[in-house]
């Protein structure tokens, strides 16, 4: 379509049905091409506009200067709806009243018309990457897929866990599970008089850790054992390793070097 033709559909606008209009949208915005439909929205109203100044500079009521101030905003306004309604306020008396009436219903017509095709266009992009409509709060939110709704439910597990370990609330057999990790029990079983005396390492963990000597012992013991196969060796439980090995890493502790 040239700009003649675009033109003259414009100032016909008003003897075209609105199902008519709404065909011609998507014809000239290559089916409701998102960027043509806003530019189309945008040079409609500035056409009217400019008709609207015309008859205005006719009317002598009104200095030139001040017309063209008042109309340079339209080129940078955006809420058409709201500079329609301060233009009827500001220049109504230099109008016949149903000529103003009818040039701004059909402006605001057209334009209602291409915007309710912007907001359906956008509705279905929402759709189409797994939105709907909640009515109760009258937005669009996101549909979660069984993957999703899976990771959110061990991403909370996770961090109810790391909150676990921040706060210092963690089972004997984790904080035993943390001196391990950290080499002290390997450190320490070398030196006197833990090299000989078990006991006397158990009496010291069970300090630092602030817990009973009978309680850290059978843990203690399992691991210098290396009893994989008893019921009291902490390193068997790879829930509580992993918990300990992923904050000692996110700290940035090398396990290997320990």
């Amino acid at each position: 379509m040239t700009d003649t033709e675009l033109k003259l559909f414009y100032e016909n606008i008003n003897s075209v049905s609105s199902f008519s209009r709404i065909r011609k949208i998507y014809e000239l915005t290559n089916n409701l091409d998102e960027y043509l439909l806003y530019q189309l929205k945008r040079d409609f109203f500035i056409f009217y506009m400019e008709r609207l100044k015309n008859k205005l500079s006719e009317s002598k009521e009104y200095e030139q200067e001040d017309i063209d101030v008042i109309f340079g905003d339209v080129l940078l306004n955006e809420d058409f709806e709201n500079y329609l309604e301060e233009f009827e306020l500001s220049f109504s008396s230099a109008f016949d009243y149903e000529y103003l009436e009818e040039a701004l219903d059909i402006t605001k017509d057209f334009i209602n018309e291409i915007e309710d095709l912007i907001n359906i266009e956008n509705a279905k992009k929402r759709l189409q990457i797994g939105y709907y409509y909640d009515y109760a709060q009258n937005t669009y939110l996101k549909v979660k897929t069984d993957k999703e709704i899976e990771e959110e439910k061990k991403l909370e597990e996770e961090g109810d866990e790391e909150e676990i370990v921040e706060t210092g609330s963690i089972s004997i057999a984790m904080k035993v599970i943390y001196l391990e990790r950290l080499g002290i029990i390997e450190l320490l079983k070398n030196k006197k008089p833990f090299n000989t005396s078990r006991n006397s390492m158990a009496k010291v963990l069970s300090r630092i850790i602030g817990a009973k000597v009978v309680s850290v012992q059978p843990l203690l013991n399992s691991i210098l054992s290396k009893d994989t196969d008893s019921r009291h060796n902490p390193l068997n439980s790879e829930k509580n390793v992993e918990i300990v090995d992923d904050q000692l890493i996110n700290i940035g502790f090398d396990l290997k070097k320990k």
